[in-house]
C-alpha cells in the first residue's frame, strides 16, 4: 500500500540490499532456530531498544529482528530510526494514485460465534483430508521449527491429534481420537478468534495511524481515504455494507464540485463506528517499552501478562479486566487476614479457658488448709 514503508525502502535501499547477502555463520543459524527464549536473549544484548519494540510472544517478528543484526551488522533499532527519518523528510507515498481502504467491521460478541461456525463449516468441507495430506508432507522432512506454511491456522492446532494417529484412521474418529481432535477443533477456533483480534488491533492502532499521518501532511489530498462499514447485522448487509460501499467508492472516484474544500478523509457513518477510526499516537521509539503486570495472568501461558507502549500500558491498568483483577487480589488478601485473626482469637480464647498451673496448685494449697472441709 506504501511504496517507503519497509527496511530497505529508502534511499539506502542498494546499501541495505548488499549488505543482507552476508551468509549466516552456523552459530547465527544455531541460535536463530534455537529456543525463542534464547533468540530474545541474544537480541536483547545486542539491541535492547528494539527487543522493547515486540511482545515476548511475538518470536517472528523477534527473530527477524535479529536476523537483521546478523545480517547487516546494524542494529535494527537504528535501522528504523534511520527509516523513520527518511520518510519524514520523503513522506509517506501510496503504491498507487487513489487508495480507498475499506474495513468491514462487527462487533466481536457477534463475530467470535461466526467464526466458530466458519471452523466447523471448513471441518465438514474436507479440512481433515487437506491437514491429513500436509502433515503427510511434513513427517517427511520434518522440520526443526513450524514455520512458513506450518504456523498457518488449522495445521499445529492439529498435530496433537495428528502424531496420535489421526492422519491414518479411514473411519469416523471415536473414542479418545474424537476427544482429542475436539480438543484440536476447539484450540484452532480460539486461536481464530484471536487472530480477528489482532487484525482489528492492526486496523486501529498500525494503519489508521499511517493514513491520519499522510493526512495531516496534507489535509486537502484527496488520493485517499477509509471507511468502516458495520457488518454485525448480516440481515442488513445490502443496506450498511454493500450499498453504502458502492456509493463511498463512487463518491471518491468522482466527487462532485459541491464538495467541501478539506474532505473527509476517514468516513463512518455512526458515533461509534468513527470512534474506531480515531486513531491513537504513532508507536514512536520512545514508547518501545515492556510492562508485566502481576496482577493480570495470560489464560494460554499462565504467565503474568506483558504490555508493549506506555500508552497501552496506561489502557491496560484503567480496563475492567485489570480492575477487576486489581479488586480480586485484595478481596482474597482481606479474606486471608480475616481467617487469620479469626484463628488468632481462638487460640486466645482457648488458652484463657485453660487453668494456669499455679493457680491449680494455690486452690489445692488453701482447700487442705481450711479446718471444715
Amino acid at each position: 500500500m506504501f511504496k517507503n514503508a519497509t527496511i530497505g525502502s529508502g534511499s539506502d535501499a542498494r546499501e541495505t540490499a548488499a549488505a543482507q547477502t552476508k551468509t549466516l555463520t552456523d552459530e547465527e543459524l544455531g541460535i536463530l532456530d534455537g529456543p525463542s527464549a534464547g533468540v530474545l536473549a541474544k537480541l536483547r544484548e545486542v539491541d535492547v531498544d528494539v527487543a522493547n519494540k515486540f511482545h515476548p510472544n511475538d518470536t517472528r517478528r523477534i527473530r527477524r529482528a535479529l536476523e537483521i543484526y546478523f545480517q547487516t551488522g546494524q542494529r535494527p533499532s537504528d535501522i528504523y530510526e534511520a527509516q523513520r527519518t527518511d520518510n519524514h523528510d520523503e513522506k509517506l507515498k501510496l503504491r498507487f494514485d487513489k487508495t480507498l481502504v475499506f474495513w468491514v467491521w462487527c462487533e466481536q460478541s457477534v463475530l467470535n460465534p461466526r467464526l466458530d461456525t466458519r471452523v466447523d463449516a471448513m471441518l465438514r468441507n474436507g479440512l481433515h483430508n487437506e491437514i491429513r495430506e500436509l502433515f503427510q508432507y511434513y513427517t517427511a522432512h520434518r522440520p526443526e521449527k513450524l514455520g512458513g506454511v506450518y504456523q498457518v491456522i488449522g495445521f499445529k492446532e492439529f498435530l496433537p491429534w495428528l502424531e496420535a494417529g489421526g492422519d491414518t484412521a479411514t473411519d469416523e474418529p471415536a473414542g479418545e481420537s474424537a476427544k482429542l481432535l475436539q480438543e484440536c477443533v476447539d484450540k484452532m477456533k480460539q486461536r481464530t478468534r484471536k487472530y480477528s483480534k489482532q487484525q482489528t488491533k492492526f486496523m486501529k492502532n498500525t494503519l489508521m495511524p499511517k493514513l491520519a499521518e499522510m493526512v495531516e501532511q496534507a489535509p486537502t489530498r484527496t488520493d485517499i481515504a477509509a471507511a468502516v462499514l458495520d457488518a454485525t447485522d448480516l440481515t442488513q448487509w445490502d443496506t450498511t455494507v454493500a450499498a453504502r460501499g458502492i456509493d463511498v467508492a463512487r463518491g471518491f472516484l468522482a466527487p462532485n464540485d459541491s464538495d467541501p474544500a478539506v474532505p473527509d478523509h476517514f468516513i463512518a457513518d455512526t458515533p461509534a463506528l468513527r470512534s474506531l477510526l480515531v486513531t491513537p499516537k504513532s508507536f514512536t521509539r520512545e514508547q518501545w517499552q515492556n510492562f508485566t503486570c502481576d496482577t493480570c495472568v495470560d489464560p494460554e501461558t499462565k504467565e503474568p501478562i506483558v504490555v508493549v507502549g506506555g500508552d497501552h500500558w496506561a489502557v491496560h491498568l484503567k480496563s475492567r479486566k485489570h480492575r477487576n483483577a486489581v479488586a480480586g487480589r485484595a478481596k482474597l488478601a482481606h479474606n486471608r487476614e480475616q481467617i487469620e485473626l479469626r484463628r488468632k482469637r481462638q487460640l486466645e480464647e482457648e488458652e484463657q479457658q485453660q487453668p494456669r498451673g499455679g493457680e491449680e496448685k494455690r486452690h489445692e494449697g488453701e482447700q487442705a488448709a481450711d479446718p471444715t472441709a
